[in-house]
């Protein structure tokens, strides 16, 4: 079933294409469908090399930015280290004169940096402010002591990224110590504020369209190194170091990665739009198509160029087979070529040759046949006429004769009982009594028979009165009702043809008598353009109308015979236990007329 399913919908809509279509369309259909494998399978291997790849490069892209920032914060301790071991900051813990302030607060401007983005405080061990580098207000940094990093909760070199106003902070520090004890502290804090020397970096190592952020491991800021923005990590990214895949706001699909920064509360992340990290597979993808597209139309082509050779010469043999259906068979078809198909051309040119010689010679043997009919209908048209005459020559002497001598021995009984009316013998009486009833019956016979030998009344009243007749006298005999209907009262045709008409409603009646088992017969007489038909209908058991045609079946032959001589049409309706109607049609000449 499911494999007639498929045949009938693939196969069904070609069976309308002629082969010149349907050679290409198959031809492309196989090419398209090898293409498309091989395009798929190729597109499929390259996006997993290439999102393994994407993958692998996402991690390391991470994990460089990791110790890029790692290492920029490591120089940034480093000087903070040492303006905490310069002598002027530590000769301002042992006296904090006015003139010692002076010379710690030139060494914290000398680390501030030139940047406007860097500044440097001093604080206490209890990370109160004390001094700070005369660029920055003392206020900016006061606020900004709350975010230093604490020695006594963790080991980073950084503390956390901070927001004041529209910049983002970090600080560092380092401890200022005298005899190995802590009485204060170096801060370094700098602006986040990305370089066009970091941009230049950044890009040369990760290209175009990769995304950067920094933010704080609590997630309470995100930077991507210009401003603050906002972000979380998504609930696919569940390990450092591992790959996650998530779809943002847009429902772009982003492939990223993070990593801790070490010695700081930090995470950096880096993601890139899976368009991105596909796009040579999609470029290969494209250049395939378009590719695979060419080959294909060039296919078609070819294919529809192959085809048209090879269905020109078999359009010429349809149509050649195509004339000869037609009866035309003086064209034989010209080979151009020398394959298979010129093969079948030759072939068929032979076939041409035998099928007309053959035609010639089924043609003669039908003169022939036909010539033989024609004989044979005359000698049966002959033979008939000679039966009828044959039958009025001896219904004539049957009359004439036998008649006359019957009526004559009739005369002499009639004498002889007359003379012997007075003889006592009753036994003579008797006898002459029984003698002259069979002379009646004889002579009724004779009449009878006579006038059946001479289609009763045909010839003197016509052929309406003469069926009304045999109808009347056959149903007096075999007990079955015959109603004749004729709606001319009287038709006028030549003997011949009357006759023949006659002949054929009384071998009707007689087959019905003998085989129907009929009830009742209607004959039906009517005349309408120039056409006469006579209709005969029984309502007896009926036969197969096929079996008009056996051999065995002489009597409907020859019915039909005789309407063939008369140039009448006979027509046999019948089926069993459905009766018999039998139809003849006699076209009418121009010089026969019907009087109403």
């Amino acid at each position: 079933m499911e494999k007639a399913y498929l045949h009938k919908k693939i196969v069904g809509p070609l069976k309308g294409l002629s082969l010149q279509h349907r050679i290409p369309l198959l031809i492309c259909l196989l090419l398209f469908i090898v293409v498309g494998l091989f395009i798929a399978i190729s597109y499929f291997s390259i996006s997993k090399i290439e999102g393994a790849a994407a993958t692998q490069r996402v991690q390391s892209l991470t994990v460089q930015a990791g110790l890029m920032f790692s290492e920029s914060i490591d120089d940034f301790v480093r000087s903070a280290a040492e303006a905490a071991s310069s002598e002027p900051v530590r000769r301002y813990f042992d006296d904090g004169s006015p003139q010692k302030s002076r010379e710690a607060t030139e060494v914290l401007n000398r680390y501030a940096g030139n940047d406007a983005f860097e500044y440097c405080m001093l604080l206490n061990n209890q990370f109160g402010l004390l001094l700070c580098s005369n660029k920055n207000s003392r206020a900016l940094t006061e606020s900004d002591t709350m975010h230093l990093p604490k020695f006594d909760k963790g080991n980073f070199k950084a503390g956390y990224i901070y927001k004041t106003g529209d910049s983002l902070y970090y600080s560092v520090i380092a401890p200022v110590k005298i005899n190995n004890t802590v009485k204060g502290y170096v801060a370094r804090c700098r602006q986040i504020k990305i370089t066009s020397k970091m941009l230049a970096q950044f890009s040369a190592l990760a290209g175009k369209g990769v995304t950067l952020l920094v933010g704080n491991a609590n997630g309470s800021v995100w930077t991507n190194l210009s401003r603050s923005v906002p972000y979380r990590l998504p609930v696919t990214a569940k390990k450092a170091g591992a790959v996650y895949e998530y779809r943002n706001e847009a429902k772009t699909k982003i492939t990223g990665s993070y990593e801790a920064i070490p010695g700081t509360p930090w995470l950096v992340v880096i993601e890139v739009p899976a368009s991105m990290a596909f796009a040579g597979s999609g470029l290969f993808l494209k250049w395939m198509l378009i590719i695979g597209a060419f080959l294909i139309i060039i296919s078609l082509f070819i294919a529809w160029y192959m085809g048209r050779n090879l269905t020109r010469p078999l359009n010429e043999l349809i149509l050649a087979v195509t004339t000869v259906g037609m009866g035309d068979k003086s064209k034989p078809v010209p080979v151009h070529r020398t394959d298979e198909v010129g093969t079948l051309a030759q072939s068929f040119n032979s076939m041409l040759q035998n099928l007309e010689t053959a035609r010639q010679a089924t043609e003669e043997q039908i003169r022939a046949v036909e010539h033989a009919n024609g004989e044979l209908r005359r000698l049966s048209a002959h033979l008939s006429t000679v039966r009828e005459n044959e039958r009025v020559n001896i219904a004539r002497e049957l009359h004439d004769q036998l008649g006359q001598l019957l009526t004559a021995f009739k005369m002499d009984v009639f004498l002889l009982k007359k003379k012997l009316a007075g003889y006592e013998n009753p036994l003579v009486a008797e006898r002459l009594l029984s003698m002259e009833s069979s002379l009646d019956d004889g002579v009724k016979f004779v009449r009878k028979l006579s006038s059946e030998l001479r289609a009763g009344p045909l010839e003197d009243l016509g052929l309406i009165t003469a069926l009304q007749w045999y109808s009347d006298n056959f149903s007096q005999r075999y007990s079955i009702p015959v109603k004749v209907n004729a709606e001319p009262s009287f038709v006028e045709l030549p003997l011949e043809l009357s006759l023949g008409m006659f002949r054929i409603f009384q071998e009707c009646l007689t087959n019905v008598a003998r085989h129907a088992r009929a009830t009742r017969i209607d004959v039906l007489v009517k005349e309408k353009e120039k056409i006469l038909a006579m209709i005969i209908a029984d309502d007896g058991k009926g036969f197969d109308s096929q079996a008009v045609e056996k051999p065995q079946t002489l009597g409907l032959l020859g019915m039909k015979e005789r309407a063939v001589m008369m140039g009448a049409e006979l027509h046999i309706f019948s089926s069993p236990r459905k009766g018999c109607r039998v139809e003849v049609q006699l076209k009418l000449q121009k010089d026969t007329s019907t009087p109403s």
